[in-house]
C-alpha cells in the first residue's frame, strides 16, 4: 500500500500543484478578460493532455464548466447577498470563468477518480 501511495501522490499532486500554481500566477498577473480567457483554455488543453483526456470527456467536460458558470449567473441575479464579479462580461460572470470551471472539474474527477483506484487496489 506504501508504494501505491507513494506513486499516487508523485504523480498526481505534482500536476495538481503546478497547475494550480499556474492558475494562481495567471489570475494575479493578468487583468485582461480576454486573456485571461485565452491562458485559461491553454491551461485547460493541458491538464486534458497531461491527464490523458479523452476529446469527448473534455467537450463533456467544458459542457460541465459552462452549467456551472449558468449556475453562478443564476446566482449572482437571483439569489440574495451572494457574491459578484467586479468586471462581468456577460451575463454578470466574465467569460473565463467557464474554462476556469472545466479545469476545476478535470482536477476534482482526477483526484477522485486516484482516490478510487487506490482504495479499491488496497488489500487487507
Amino acid at each position: 500500500m506504501n508504494t501505491l501511495f507513494n506513486h499516487f501522490t508523485s504523480s498526481i499532486a505534482i500536476k495538481i500543484i503546478i497547475l494550480y500554481a499556474l492558475i494562481m500566477a495567471l489570475y494575479y498577473y493578468i487583468d485582461s478578460s480576454v486573456w485571461r480567457f485565452v491562458l485559461t483554455m491553454v491551461l485547460f488543453s493541458i491538464s486534458l493532455i497531461i491527464f490523458r483526456i479523452p476529446f469527448n470527456y473534455a467537450l463533456f467536460i467544458l459542457i460541465l464548466g459552462l452549467c456551472a458558470a449558468i449556475t453562478e449567473h443564476i446566482f449572482i441575479k437571483y439569489m440574495n447577498n451572494t457574491w459578484d464579479y467586479r468586471m462581468p462580461d456577460i451575463i454578470h460572470i466574465p467569460y473565463w470563468l467557464v474554462p476556469l470551471w472545466a479545469i476545476t472539474i478535470v482536477i476534482i474527477t482526477e483526484v477522485c477518480f486516484r482516490f478510487r483506484t487506490l482504495f479499491t487496489n488496497v488489500k487487507t
